[in-house]
């Protein structure tokens, strides 16, 4: 079982959430658990190169247990794309964006750099999806122009769906969808190879987003993909 959504490290910038490493794996530990995606919280000034290199020390001590993503902000251009070089050769899976935290939109130009080198290097990119700056419209858009980028959102808000059924590069997140009906429904239009399971751990309960999934309508073949196959079919762990 693999938790594709956690946030490791802190404390956040904005409120004040931290996590250690002793910390979650005891809690993937009781929760059943086996791997997890862990990366940065939100850090000062939005300068990511301490946090990631954190990320990546942590995944040297606990590399059976944890799959290690970095975090860029896109307004740092050319030195964003240098620390993608750096994040690369730290070994690190894949990269959050948040267009929230780090006050950009999907038409920064920067970001567009920041897809066509992650998809060279094969690194997904995680983006939280579904606010005033993060629509499902617009990263739908946004994906179609990068193809050969693999992009995650990591919320099913808004149509997500519609997004997913438009850009095949697209995986969805069950993080924080409380609404099992709507994860059915994605499960049955768009296949459960494209979503994953994401507890969004500490600012949400991981055993309790496990039991969501383990709850859900569906076959046991589907929750076998939320559960890990999907995240192990995209990452390559």
């Amino acid at each position: 079982m693999i938790d594709a959504h956690i946030h490791l490290g802190g404390p956040d910038k904005g409120d004040g959430k931290s996590l250690t490493q002793v910390q979650l794996i005891s809690n993937m530990n009781v929760c059943g658990i086996t791997k997890a995606v862990v990366f940065p919280f939100n850090q000062p000034h939005n300068a990511f190169s301490a946090a990631n290199d954190h990320i990546a020390k942590a995944v040297r001590e606990y590399p059976d247990r944890l799959i290690g993503f970095a975090r860029l902000n896109p307004n740092d251009g050319a030195q964003a794309l240098a620390e993608l070089d750096r994040i690369y050769e730290l070994g690190l899976k894949g990269i959050k964006l948040h267009p929230t935290a780090q006050d950009f939109t999907f038409d920064n130009t920067n970001l567009d750099k920041i897809a066509e080198k992650a998809a060279e290097y094969r690194l997904p990119l995680i983006f939280d999806a579904g606010k005033a700056q993060s629509r499902p419209e617009d990263l739908e858009k946004f994906a179609l122009l990068h193809p050969d980028c693999a992009i995650i959102m990591a919320h099913m808000y808004g149509n997500f769906i519609h997004t997913l059924l438009a850009c095949p590069n697209v995986i969805v997140q069950t993080t924080a969808m409380l609404k099992s009906k709507i994860i059915v429904e994605a499960v049955e239009k768009i296949g459960a190879d494209r979503i994953m399971m994401g507890s969004d751990y500490p600012y949400l309960n991981m055993c309790a987003e496990v039991k969501k999934i383990q709850d859900l309508d569906i076959t046991d073949w589907d929750k076998a993909y939320l559960f890990g196959k999907t995240a192990q079919l995209l990452i390559g762990v």
